[in-house]
């Protein structure tokens, strides 16, 4: 399950874009998430709208190239951002006020690793 938490510790399974790519969606939910993803991200096509997840070596959304968490926690040789000295840091900050269930992960992997 570690590797379907993304390195910011956002939980891969309940991501739209995983969604998308993994899950098993009738084609009526596949296109209303398409539709809201596209309204969000403009400078997208639907090809873009596909990933496995920021730890896959399978194809990534655009963004997860350039992330600076996922590029941060990989030169760390780290699974989360709860493994960093620094956390949580001024860039998971950010993405916590659009994502705040992954502070909470990344708190509770903190707790099970100080156990």
């Amino acid at each position: 399950m570690m590797d379907k938490i993304a390195y910011c510790g956002f939980d891969c399974t309940k991501c739209p874009l995983y969604l998308l790519s993994k899950g098993n969606l009738d084609k009526v939910e596949r296109e209303r998430i398409t539709v809201k993803l596209l309204e969000e991200y403009k400078e997208l096509k639907r090809e873009d709208l596909y990933c496995e997840g920021c730890k896959s070596n399978g194809k990534l959304f655009p963004y997860c190239n350039d992330c600076y968490i996922r590029k941060c926690c990989e030169a760390k040789g780290i699974n989360n951002c709860s493994e960093c000295a620094e956390f949580p840091c001024q860039e998971l900050k950010d993405i916590f006020s659009k994502f705040p269930e992954g502070l909470e992960n990344l708190k509770n992997f903190k707790l099970k690793n100080k156990r």
